[in-house]
C-alpha cells in the first residue's frame, strides 16, 4: 500500500467518522462523558473525595440532620442522653465528632463508635452512617464487604442514601438482581439517577430478561417531569427503536428540551439532528451552533464534531488549525474520535506539522478503545512501517480487530493478505470470504478483487 493510498484512506475515514450515520452509529458518544454513578459521600474538605448529591446538602456526606436541633440542645444534655443510650443523641454526637462541630475536634473513631451505638439502638440513619465509615475507613478499618451489609440493613429500613449505595456496591459485585431491587425502590420515589439506572438494566437485560418497554415507561415519567438526563436517554430509545417505534420527531423533541436545559450531550446530539436532517429540517449552520455550545461546555464528542466542521468548512469557514485545536481538546479527554482525528491530522500534516510518531500514538490510543477507523489505520502504519518498524503480525491483529466491527476496508486488506500469503497462510477461501463480506458492505475495491481473482 502506497503512502498516497494511506493518505486517501485516512482522509476518507475522517469523513466517515464524522458524518456517516449508517456505518458507525448516529450516537457515537454519551456513555463515558457524563458520569451517572454516585460516589461515596465524604467530607467536603477531603481533596480525594466527592460529595454525593443525594446527601441533600450535608457537607459530611452523612445522613442530614437539622441544625436547629443541634443548636437547641446543649452539648451537656446531648452527652447525658447519649450516655443513657438515647440513639438520637448518639447519632447527633457522632455527626458532631465526624464533622468537628460545636467546638469538638474532628474524631472519626469517636464518630464511628457513636454511630455504632445508635445503630444498635435501632436508628436507621446511624446504620447508614456506620456503613459509610466502614466503606471509607473512617474511624474503623476499611471493609467494603461489611459496609455493604450495613448499607443493605439501612436500605431495608428505608434510608434512600443506603438504597443507592447498596445498589452501587451490589452492581460492582455483579449482583444485578439485588441491585435492581433497590434501584426500583428509589425510582418509585422519583430519584432520577435510579430511573436512568433502572432503565439501563431493563434495556440491557442485566438482571434477567430485557424489557425495553418498561424501561421507556420509567424514562417517560422522569422526562415528563423535566429531568434532562432522562430526556436524553428517552431520545436514545426513540432513535434506536428500543421499547418504542423508531421516531426521529420524538427523538428531536426530547433532545431539544434537554438541550434547552443546558445538557451538553443533548446539545451535541441535537447538532447531529440538524446536520443530518433527522427529526427536523437540515440546517448545517444551526448544527454548528449546537456543537459549539456543547463543546464550550467541555463535552469531548462535541469538540470533535466542531473540529470536523472546521476541517471541512461545514457551516463554518474552513480552518484546519482550529480543527486541530478542537481535536486536541477532545483527545486529551480520551474521546476516541478526537484521538483518531488528531492522529489523522498529524499523519496528513493538516492544520499541524506532519509527525508520524504522534499519529501512531493517537491512533494507538483510539484503537485500544475499540474505534474501528483507528484500528484500521493503525494496521496500515504497522504494515507500511510508518513511525515504526514493519510489523506484519501487528498489522494483521489490528486489521482483524477492525474487520470484527464491520470495517469494509479491513476486510479487503485481509482478503488481499490471504490471497498473497503475506503474514498469514495463503488461503483463497478465506480471502474470498473476507472480500465477499466487504462487497456486501458496499466496497468497490472488494468487488474489483473478486472479479479479478475468482
Amino acid at each position: 500500500m502506497t503512502k498516497h493510498h494511506l493518505l486517501g484512506v485516512l482522509s476518507a475515514l475522517m469523513l466517515l467518522a464524522s458524518f456517516d450515520a449508517g456505518a458507525w452509529r448516529l450516537w457515537p458518544f454519551g456513555k463515558k462523558q457524563v458520569s451517572t454513578t454516585p460516589r461515596l459521600p465524604t467530607r467536603n474538605n477531603d481533596p480525594n473525595a466527592s460529595v454525593s448529591r443525594d446527601t441533600q446538602g450535608a457537607k459530611s456526606g452523612l445522613h442530614p440532620e437539622k441544625k436547629e436541633k443541634e443548636d437547641r440542645v446543649s452539648m451537656e444534655r446531648l452527652q447525658m442522653l447519649a450516655d443513657k443510650g438515647n440513639p438520637g443523641a448518639q447519632l447527633a454526637l457522632g455527626r458532631m465528632h465526624y464533622d468537628g462541630l460545636a467546638g469538638l475536634e474532628q474524631d472519626f473513631v469517636k464518630a464511628a463508635d457513636y454511630f455504632y451505638k445508635a445503630a444498635h439502638g435501632g436508628n436507621d440513619r446511624a446504620v447508614f452512617n456506620y456503613g459509610l465509615c466502614l466503606a471509607l475507613g473512617r474511624g474503623v478499618e476499611k471493609d467494603t464487604d461489611k459496609a455493604l451489609e450495613w448499607f443493605v440493613r439501612a436500605a431495608e429500613m428505608g434510608v434512600p442514601q443506603a438504597q443507592k449505595q447498596a445498589a452501587v456496591h451490589l452492581e460492582e459485585r455483579g449482583k444485578y438482581a439485588q441491585a435492581l431491587r433497590y434501584l426500583r425502590k428509589l425510582a418509585a420515589e422519583g430519584d432520577a439517577w435510579a430511573v436512568r439506572r433502572t432503565a439501563m438494566y431493563l434495556i440491557e437485560g442485566l438482571a434477567g430478561e430485557a424489557d425495553p418497554k418498561e424501561a421507556v415507561a420509567y424514562l417517560k415519567a422522569a422526562a415528563g417531569k423535566g429531568d434532562p438526563r432522562c430526556q436524553v436517554r428517552l431520545a436514545d430509545c426513540y432513535e434506536r427503536g428500543l421499547g418504542v417505534p423508531r421516531n426521529y420527531e420524538e427523538m428531536f423533541g426530547w433532545l431539544y428540551l434537554a438541550a434547552r436545559s443546558d445538557d451538553p450531550e443533548a446539545q451535541a446530539k441535537l447538532g447531529c439532528c440538524f446536520l443530518r436532517g433527522q427529526g427536523t429540517v437540515r440546517n448545517t449552520a444551526t448544527a454548528v451552533k449546537w456543537f459549539i455550545r456543547s463543546a464550550e461546555a467541555g463535552y469531548a464528542p462535541a469538540q470533535t464534531y466542531v473540529g470536523n466542521c472546521y476541517l471541512q468548512g461545514s457551516g463554518i469557514p474552513c480552518d484546519p488549525k482550529q480543527a486541530v485545536a478542537w481535536y486536541q481538546k477532545a483527545a486529551e479527554q480520551g474521546d476516541v474520535m478526537g484521538e483518531f482525528s488528531l492522529g489523522a491530522a498529524y499523519e496528513l500534516g493538516r492544520g499541524i506539522t506532519h509527525d508520524s510518531k504522534e499519529a501512531l500514538r493517537w491512533f494507538q490510543r483510539s484503537a485500544e478503545k475499540g474505534y474501528a477507523p483507528a484500528q484500521y489505520n493503525l494496521a496500515i502504519m504497522y504494515a507500511e512501517g510508518r513511525a515504526t518498524a514493519v510489523n506484519g503480525p501487528k498489522a494483521v491483529e489490528w486489521y482483524r480487530a477492525a474487520a470484527r466491527q464491520g470495517s469494509p476496508a479491513a476486510n479487503v486488506a485481509l482478503g488481499r493478505l490471504h490471497l498473497e500469503g503475506k503474514w498469514v497462510a495463503m488461503d483463497r477461501e478465506r480471502a474470498k470470504a473476507y472480500l465477499n463480506q466487504a462487497a456486501q458492505d458496499g466496497s468497490k475495491d472488494a468487488k474489483t478483487e473478486l472479479k479479478a481473482n475468482f
